[in-house]
């Protein structure tokens, strides 16, 4: 390997360091957070549920730490670098993952987004019937409402039309009213930076949602760092307009229009994300 791609996979690796601080709180300081763990569960007799699935998910971190030490450090940096690559060509390309996202598709780009934004594009646009079956059938069974349930079929119906202006205005409302039902108990209050919904999403584990790993954290980050981020001045509009993932302010004050195909997709992606924190709220929910 010539320098050049030794400082390429680094810099790759350095990439996915410095997101995983950000992203994986769970993980850091693995030791304070079992022994803290330990504590309370012996206090609680029986366990919650929240606690028992934290409890397996630091034992699954541990099996994984363990397994990576038995793994040739070359492999291992071999791995990450080709999961920077992977990630970062979805950033560049301008598209969120999903659980209907050919994962496949981004070997075959050669580390060049627009052949990948072409790639999902032709595929999108060539099974968007099946793709939209599938993601009715699963989001059915989340733990919503039926009103959610409804608006999102009527958001999938507007992609499908070509309508894509329409998804953004139609979702971003329906995150708010399930949010005020959810942590506001139905009550008017302004819930527009949603702090308990980015709140909850960061202390959910890698199985939580789908899809698992390192993509499902592109989606934690979207949330937590743009999809609610405000629009204060000009300087700050623009950085957002070249991100082809809606920005809820911009959406709902006409400060940027979204109205090509792959502002509709990662729209519906980013909100079935939202919607299943929303779900595991519901399956989790005391009774």
């Amino acid at each position: 390997m010539d320098k050049k791609n030794i400082l390429l996979n680094l810099q790759h690796i350095s990439e996915i360091q410095s997101n995983l601080h950000q992203g994986l709180k769970p993980i850091y300081n693995l030791q304070n957070q079992i022994k803290s763990l330990a504590t309370l569960l012996r206090q609680l007799s029986p366990p919650s549920p929240a606690l028992q699935r934290l409890a397996s998910f630091q034992l699954n971190t541990i099996k994984s730490i363990k397994l990576a030490a038995t793994v040739p450090n070359a492999q291992i940096i071999k791995k990450f670098a080709q999961i920077g690559r992977d990630i970062k060509l979805m950033e560049d390309a301008g598209w969120l993952p999903h659980y209907t996202t050919p994962f496949e598709l981004i070997d075959n780009c050669e580390d060049n987004p627009a052949k990948l934004d072409k790639e999902l594009t032709e595929y999108y646009q060539a099974n968007w019937r099946s793709i939209r079956e599938t993601i009715h059938q699963r989001f059915e069974i989340y733990e919503i409402d039926r009103e959610a349930k409804s608006t999102f079929s009527e958001a999938l119906d507007a992609h499908g039309a070509g309508l894509y202006r329409c998804v953004s205005r139609v979702l971003f409302p329906e995150i708010e009213r399930i949010s005020r039902i959810e942590f506001h108990e139905n009550q008017i209050t302004q819930i527009t930076s949603q702090h308990e919904l980015r709140k909850l999403a960061e202390e959910l584990t890698l199985d939580d949602t789908e899809p698992r790993g390192y993509f499902g954290f592109m989606l934690f980050k979207c949330l937590t760092e743009h999809l609610y981020d405000y629009v204060e001045n000009n300087i700050k509009r623009e950085k957002i307009s070249n991100n082809p993932v809606p920005n809820r302010h911009a959406v709902v004050h006409g400060l940027i229009t979204y109205s090509s195909f792959t502002n509709s997709l990662n729209t519906l992606f980013i909100v079935d994300f939202i919607f299943q924190i929303f779900s595991f709220i519901e399956k989790n929910r005391p009774t």
